[in-house]
């Protein structure tokens, strides 16, 4: 029996308002008046959607001064997901961004909109969203664990990244339990939706037992994508292929798909924004 509580107790608590969010989402019941009477709740996300909303990147002749204004602007989807960023944002503290830090949101931020855009490309419109959020809280089970002792799971990660071998090896090797165990209790214990729980635990898994298998091969392969950005010798596709089968897709068409998408972020407000205001950039 893994002793949980030790990892668990080094997380802040999501803000309510932000498990209230998926929880509109995921009942069907979210709309303008809903979702704004919810993030009104909390004055600090209600703050940075506005300076968002505001910013160059979204910049329209008048001051955007109401969250119903903002939501017209950019959707009740990616004002959703930006409440879920905000909020993931501050379980690190208030200190300064440190190199894992910048690693960890570069790397969600990345899959989440790469997630995104692969259900998007493939034609799952209406798994897209779901995907994203996935995307972003894949690794959440990485925070405590880094939390939990910042020197030595450094050390982990540059041990995993030299030897190509998975950062869940290494840390059940050192630790006895791994990042998407621990993330899956994490999101059980915020009350999340359930395939955010299977997302955090099944990841990058050959054979997948939950019922999201759409959303978890999406998540598993913009992760996959993600760690090929940094290789001189990518690796071929071979582990992907349960993957490809739950998509319908195939190496030429991910790699077309891949091809393009470093354009495609380049070219997305949003994903500049959000990187913007990670201080990723």
């Amino acid at each position: 029996m893994k002793d949980w509580s030790a990892y668990l107790n080094q997380l802040p608590i999501m803000p309510e308002v932000a498990a209230k969010v998926l929880k509109l989402a995921d009942s069907r019941l979210m709309s303008f008046t809903s979702l704004e009477e919810t993030i009104l709740q909390d004055p600090g996300i209600t703050a940075r959607i506005l300076k968002i909303a505001n910013s160059a990147q979204f910049a329209r002749q008048h001051q955007i001064s109401q969250v119903r204004t903002a939501i017209t602007l950019l959707g009740l989807n990616t004002i959703k997901n930006l409440v879920i960023l905000l909020a993931g944002s501050g379980l690190f503290g208030k200190s300064p961004p440190t190199t894992f830090y910048r690693h960890y949101w570069s790397h969600s931020l990345f899959t989440a909109f790469t997630a995104r855009d692969l259900c998007l490309f493939l034609g799952y419109r209406d798994h897209a969203d779901s995907a994203f959020v996935g995307g972003l809280l894949h690794d959440i089970g990485q925070i405590p664990l880094y939390l939990s002792d910042p020197v030595g799971y450094r050390k982990l990660v540059e041990t995993a990244v030299t030897k190509l071998t998975r950062f869940s090896r290494e840390e059940d090797s050192a630790l006895n339990v791994n990042h998407h165990e621990v993330g899956a209790k994490v999101l059980q214990s915020w009350g999340f939706p359930q395939f955010l729980i299977d997302a955090a635990l099944e990841h990058g898994n050959a054979q997948i037992t939950s019922q999201h298998k759409l959303i978890i091969s999406a998540v598993t392969l913009a992760d996959f994508l993600n760690s090929q950005r940094y290789q001189q010798n990518p690796q071929d596709f071979s582990s992907m292929v349960t993957h490809f089968g739950f998509l319908g897709l195939n190496p030429t068409r991910l790699t077309t798909f891949h091809k393009a998408q470093e354009e495609r972020l380049r070219e997305d407000r949003l994903y500049q924004e959000c990187r913007a205001m990670l201080k990723l950039t």
